[in-house]
This record gives structure tokens, C-alpha cells and sequence, in this order.
């Protein structure tokens, strides 16, 4: 998955604040997805979900099940999209 090309983005503190330019919105993560949307495009999932245990001591499974979930979400958003 990679960033969708409408998308301009911004590292705000820990987070980050994503505007969608064909919708006009813009939707902010806390430190957690600010994580996974900046690994998106460079790491697989499971690469991700292993920064997520590293960080955040959350238990491996979880991380790939939450990494995966917020995947699915900025999908259903239109933030990101399917590598050519």
C-alpha cells in the first residue's frame, strides 16, 4: 500500500495531520498511526507491526491485527491505495 496522490501530509509533534485535496478533509493520528502512516509505502505491514512492538510494547499479534485494521481504514478513506 502507498500513499494515495491526493494526499498532502504534515508531521505535527507526535502525530500527523493528513488532508485529502479531492474531498477537502483532513483527519489527524496520534502518535501510534502517525507511526504507520509514515512506514506506509517504505514497510510491510508485518515491518510496521514490529516498529508498533518496539515502541509501544504491544504484543505481535495485536500489532499486525491494529496495523492491518488502520490499514483497512485509510483504504475506506481513500488516503491510500494499492501499489501499481
Amino acid at each position: 500500500m502507498q500513499r494515495a496522490a491526493h494526499v498532502a501530509w504534515q508531521q505535527v509533534g507526535d502525530g500527523v495531520v493528513v488532508v485529502d485535496l479531492k474531498q477537502h478533509t483532513a483527519t489527524a493520528f496520534n502518535d501510534t498511526g502517525a507511526l504507520v502512516w509514515i512506514k506506509l509505502g517504505e514497510q510491510t505491514p508485518g515491518e510496521i507491526a514490529d516498529h508498533l512492538v518496539k515502541e509501544f510494547g504491544v504484543a505481535p499479534e495485536r500489532a499486525l491485527a491494529d496495523v492491518e485494521s488502520f490499514l483497512t481504514g485509510l483504504a475506506s478513506l481513500g488516503l491510500i491505495e494499492s501499489d501499481p
